[in-house]
């Protein structure tokens, strides 16, 4: 399964920098229009945010929302750009624009 390493680890697992190397792939993944991560985005921020602080994540959010806009802006230039994409774009900065309840 080419998804399989979205799943294989539970967050307890991980240390802090392999669990934040595994977000990466997750949310670099889900910005990129892959549906699998695009579904596992949402909890696994909001859990690696809840676990490991807001201050200790913030650095890797700032990368995030920079790479969704980069991609929202590219695609909504083009006349016959993929919707799963600009969606998937728009998903995980709204994600990232929510503060913890």
């Amino acid at each position: 399964m080419a998804h399989a390493h979205y799943l294989s680890y539970t967050e307890a697992d991980l240390d802090p920098i392999t669990r934040l190397e595994w977000l990466d792939d997750l949310m670099f993944a889900a910005i990129d229009g892959d549906p699998v991560a695009l579904d596992h985005a949402a909890d696994a921020w909001e859990k690696t945010r809840d676990e490991l602080g807001e201050n200790a994540i913030e650095e890797s959010r700032q990368q995030y929302m920079r790479r969704a806009q980069s991609v929202w802006h590219s695609l909504r230039e083009q006349p016959n750009h993929p919707p799963h994409k600009v969606f998937a774009a728009i998903e995980i900065i709204s994600l990232l624009a929510t503060k913890p309840h």
